[in-house]
């Protein structure tokens, strides 16, 4: 994204290649972050979880399956 032509997207619309990058210079990609989140939903607490769910994320807000 260019700092002067910045434009909304959504979550769900994120590759795991897009990237964002964070005032240090460095980058992170957005979808390989998501998808970590998600694989490790478990390890999550209830502060992160509620985050991602009040950005849509239907996964946060269920029960994670152990076993």
């Amino acid at each position: 994204m260019y700092a002067g032509k910045r434009q909304r997207r959504s979550w769900a619309e994120l590759s795991e290649e897009q990237q964002q990058w964070l005032p240090d210079g460095s980058a992170i990609k957005l979808g390989v972050l998501l998808s970590n989140q998600k694989a490790r939903r478990d390890r999550l607490d209830a502060e992160q979880r509620a985050a991602f769910a009040e950005l849509g994320y239907a996964w946060a807000v269920e029960q994670p399956k152990r076993g």
